[in-house]
């Protein structure tokens, strides 16, 4: 059975350090992509990812790790 594959992702240059060390990328045998980000601030925050082609913009709650399921195309 294969097993899920880590991916790395960069990211940008304007980017805090504190959201890199607070991402996590799975990709699953069947591709879709399982995205683990936490927000440490007190506050919503807006992020804009890129995976592949795709771009996915989702609201992160504060305090907390949102998880993300992005389906394969």
């Amino acid at each position: 059975m294969p097993a899920s594959l880590l991916l790395a992702l960069l990211a940008p240059a304007q980017t805090p350090v504190e959201w890199v060390a607070n991402l996590l990328t799975y990709q699953n045998p069947h591709q879709s992509v399982v995205v683990v980000l936490g927000n440490n601030t007190s506050a919503d925050q807006t992020v804009r990812l890129q995976l592949g082609k795709q771009f996915i913009v989702p609201q992160l709650k504060p305090h907390f790790f949102n998880t993300l399921l992005v389906k394969a195309r």
